[in-house]
């Protein structure tokens, strides 16, 4: 049988060290599981200074997890995630974040690490020099494609279709970046939360639980085969999709980020702040401007025929 983990280890998100403490073995052993993602990051990504810090305790036998009443608030620096009795809290100001859990929170590995720990880490990375992009990460060769459009626009379910046909994925989601000493990116995904229309492309999503995320967006949950990279250091191509026709236009990867800035929900203002200095730091780096053909497969197809045949 193998040793018990730590009551007291770091984990590295996004190149983010965060001290996990626990208060429960069973609590250790569930949350070390799900972080392991994020274990082992070479020493010279991870970013320099104090770690963050998260205290996680585990409730009575009294307790419930109540995944249908999920709620994701955001207030003045703080963030608070509540699923009946189960609880996030994290604090921008001091990096800290408290983690209470129901025991039957546990049973749910997937959900505990999209909905809590996932919630803490990008919430505590946000504040450490990491810039949080709403975009999916799509991996080809050597290039990360930072693929960014407005809530609704196909990104995730690009994101599978980008899977089917045998890519790798960063991220469905959101991406972390760092500007300094060099650009990183930064995503964990195991699961992707695609539109619940996506079963008109794929008919094998029908089948596929629907739940609304915190954001108030029904999502169908499908689980990724097999293991994905978690950081790349490599180049990076942005590109924005947009409604209509027409032929991709090329420019510049700063206006992508700006114009991503400019159409953000009100409760993302820690977001906001941070994108004016990512344009900054990208410079004329090259983007593109696409329009959204009519199915995720084309989507595909067009930004393979992108980066197949243009220097980007």
């Amino acid at each position: 049988m193998p040793a018990a983990p730590p009551a007291v280890w770091t984990a590295q998100p996004f190149g983010v060290p965060i001290t996990v403490r626990c208060t429960d073995p069973d609590l250790t052993a569930a949350l070390a599981t799900v972080a392991a993602v994020w274990q082992d990051v070479p020493p010279a990504l991870l970013l320099a200074g104090p770690p963050g810090h998260c205290d996680a305790e585990l409730l009575g036998a009294d307790r419930h997890t109540d995944w249908a009443a999920l709620r994701w608030t955001r207030q003045q620096g703080r963030l608070t995630v509540t699923a009946g009795d189960s609880l996030l809290e994290a604090d921008a100001a001091t990096r800290h974040a408290r983690l209470c859990l129901a025991p039957d929170a546990l049973a749910e590995p997937a959900r505990l690490r999209w909905h809590f720990l996932q919630a803490a880490c990008w919430w505590l990375a946000l504040q450490a020099d990491r810039l949080v992009l709403h975009g999916a990460g799509l991996l080809w060769r050597d290039r990360l494609l930072l693929l960014q459009g407005d809530s609704g626009s196909g990104k995730s379910t690009t994101a599978y279709a980008w899977v089917q046909a045998g890519g790798e994925l960063l991220s469905d989601e959101m991406v972390a970046l760092a500007t300094e000493p060099r650009l990183l990116a930064w995503g964990a995904v195991e699961r992707l939360g695609v539109r619940p229309d996506a079963a008109e492309w794929f008919p094998e999503l029908a089948a596929q639980p629907i739940e609304t995320l915190p954001s108030g967006k029904p999502k169908r949950l499908v689980d990724l085969p097999r293991p994905r990279p978690v950081w790349h250091a490599g180049a990076i191509t942005f590109a924005r999709l947009q409604p209509g026709g027409g032929a991709p236009r090329r420019t510049t990867a700063a206006e992508l980020v700006l114009a991503e800035a400019a159409q953000l929900p009100a409760g993302y203002v820690e977001h906001a702040a941070q994108y004016p200095r990512l344009a900054a730091a990208l410079g004329d780096r090259p983007g593109w401007w696409l329009p959204r053909p009519e199915s995720p497969q084309a989507t595909v197809a067009l930004l393979r025929e992108l980066l197949e045949t243009s220097d980007a």
